[in-house]
This record gives C-alpha cells, structure tokens and sequence, in this order.
C-alpha cells in the first residue's frame, strides 16, 4: 500500500484519481485524455495547497504533517507534468502554451512563496539571478502559510542542494590553487553575488592573488562590490560588466583580459547553446597560462527533477544535459582527455570539470 494523502487516495495512484479512469490504458497518442489528467491534477493541487494554506494558521495543526503534504502534492502534481513533457517532447510551442496555463492558474498560490514568486517573475528579466541564487545559498524560508512549505520544498529540491554545494565544491577548489600559486590570476565569468571569492577574502589578500570578476548584469556587479568591500580586496578584485558570448574569441580574450592561471565559470554555462559553449570552452582554455587550471561547472539532468524547475517555477532557460552530453561538448572543445578530472557534489547533480594545462604548453 501506498502513502496516504490526506484525501485517503495513495500517492502512486494519484495518476488514475486525476483522470477518474485506469492510468494504464492512456497511450502516448491520447492527447486530449492526458490533458485532461493535467487540468484536474492542477485543479487538485490548487485545492490541496490552499487547504494546507488554512490550516497552517491553526496552532493545533503539524508543521511536519503539513510540510509533508505540501512535499506530496508537488510531487503529484510533477509526475502529470513529466507525462506532459514526454508527451509533447516534439512540440515545444504547444508544450510552453500548457506551462503558461498551468502557471496562470496555479499564480494565485503558488505565489504565496516568495521563492517562486521572484523565480516566475523574473524581476531582473531573466531567470536565476544573483539575488534568487543567494536565496538558495543562505536556505531559508521567506514566506508564510503554505509559502513557507513551498519555500521549504524548492530549498530541499535536489537542484537547490546542488546549487548550495556548487558553491562550497568551488571554495574549495579555489583555495586549493591560492595555495599552490603565487599571485595567480583568477578570472570568473558569470560571478553573480561572488559569494565565493567573499568566504576566501583572507587567502586571496594573502597570495596576492588578482581577481577578474565578469557578469552582464550590472546589479549583480554593485551587489558583489558592496560584499567584497566588507572583505577588504577590493584593491585586487576587478568587477567588470561584460558579455561573456564575446568570449569565443581568443584574439579579444588576450586583449581584454590577457592570459590567466585559473579561470572558472560556477553557473554559466548550463546558459548557453551547444556551438556557443564549445567555443567558449576552447578560446577559455587557450587563455590559461601553462600550468592553468580551467573548472567548468554543469547540471545533470539525470540527477533531478526538472519539472519542479519548468512547471512549478519558470526557471527553464539552462540546457538540460546528461553527463554524456557535458562531456561530448568538453571533447569537442579540443581539451585533452588526459587533462581533464572530474568530480561531482555529494547528490551527483553538479558536475565539475577541473581542466589542467600541461605547463609545457605554450
């Protein structure tokens, strides 16, 4: 037997409830029927997270009980949504017009987040910015009644795990190579809030090293300035508004930012499109000085569930790659195999490629 929902229906069944009729017989070509199951299952997700929005204003009522059910009707409500994505896998235009829809009308509650209002909103105008990302990294709730047990499920998401332990994985990564170098030059592309050049504020002061810290947004430019000036390396950290889409070119690269000895992108490149990022990953390995280091960072998507991202959010922007595919694109980009080492964080959804350059190279 299953887990129980509230309603007495179990969880593995929930598929057959929606559509009020054996799950098994509806065949991939039966489109109307599984849209069916969508709009009942969303009309039942409305329903569950407004009663558990209710009732988490009565003392008398499980913080537990009431976080495990919200975790429950998101992953129900998931399940349909992966059908969806299988179903219309071909058709991208019809699959974006059922996302709208369903976010139309899960807005009014699934909003009570603020996690998921700032990530269906886009308030800088694109998805993941520094502000949303220091949400996750900080993994605290912002919100209340059934916010705070949507808050609480987009913070426990694997993704969301990921996120916080891509950051930690890089700290470490960096402060292994301040350590082994002497002043070496660091360029980050992508930085966002530079949470990690902060938390190594006092190595980075002491090898001397000198930070290039690049991003498009100048928000998130202002923001990583204010932090860093409390670290006291500002006098070693350039923050430089600059579109990393021009950085396919070599020749511009040694111009505008000359070699470097360790060069790393944390979030970036899950952005870009394939032909894109394989350039990108050839001219930024060019750029390294003998010796150099070049970590680049991506998501599995066989490590998560992504319709908590698409459907319950808008965060869908980033490629979803398997491992596999990271790894053609890597080999594409000309680097040895023999250079590269790989490493994953403890969930396995964050990959980093740490790319060494032999230091004979020229």
């Amino acid at each position: 037997m299953g887990q129980m929902d509230r309603g007495g229906v179990a969880v593995e069944n929930k598929l057959a409830f929606y559509g009020e009729k054996s799950f098994l017989p509806l065949t991939r070509d039966d489109v109307s029927g599984w849209f069916e199951v969508l709009d009942r299952a969303t009309d039942d997700l409305c329903s569950r997270l407004n009663a558990i929005d209710i009732r988490s204003q009565k003392p008398s009522e499980s913080k537990d009980e009431l976080l495990k059910e919200t975790y429950a009707a998101v992953h129900d409500i998931c399940q349909v949504c992966m059908k969806i994505d299988e179903l219309l896998a071909d058709n991208k235009d019809l699959l974006r017009e059922k996302r709208l829809e369903f976010h139309k009308k899960t807005q009014s509650v699934i909003t009570k987040s603020k996690l998921a209002l700032h990530a269906r909103t886009w308030p800088f105008g694109y998805p993941g910015d520094h502000t949303i990302i220091e949400d996750v990294y900080r993994n605290s709730p912002k919100s209340l009644g059934v916010g705070y047990f949507l808050d609480m499920k987009f913070l426990t998401a694997d993704l969301a795990v990921g996120i916080r332990d891509r950051m930690l994985l890089m700290r470490e990564l960096l402060k292994a190579e301040l350590y082994e170098r002497d002043a070496p030059k660091i360029l980050n592309i992508g930085c966002g809030s530079s949470r990690e050049i902060f938390e190594i504020a006092p190595l980075i002061k002491m090898s001397g090293a000198n930070v290039t810290c690049v991003d498009f947004d100048s928000e998130a430019l202002n923001y990583s300035a204010s932090r860093l000036s409390y670290a006291d390396i500002l006098p070693q950290v350039t923050l430089r508004q600059y579109n990393a889409l021009r950085m396919i070119s070599h020749k511009r690269n040694m111009k505008e930012f000359g070699p470097q000895d360790v060069i790393y992108s944390i979030g970036l490149l899950d952005y870009l499109e394939d032909n894109v990022l394989i350039r990108l990953l050839k001219s930024l390995y060019a750029l390294l000085t003998p010796g150099g280091k070049l970590i680049a960072v991506f998501k599995d998507c066989d490590k998560y569930v992504s319709q908590e991202y698409t459907w319950m959010l808008d965060w869908d922007a980033f490629y979803k790659r398997t491992f596999d595919e990271s790894r053609d694109l890597v080999a594409k980009a000309g680097i040895p195999e023999e250079s590269i080492e790989i490493k994953r964080n403890s969930t396995g959804v964050i990959i980093f490629y740490s790319i060494n350059k032999s230091a004979e190279s020229e």
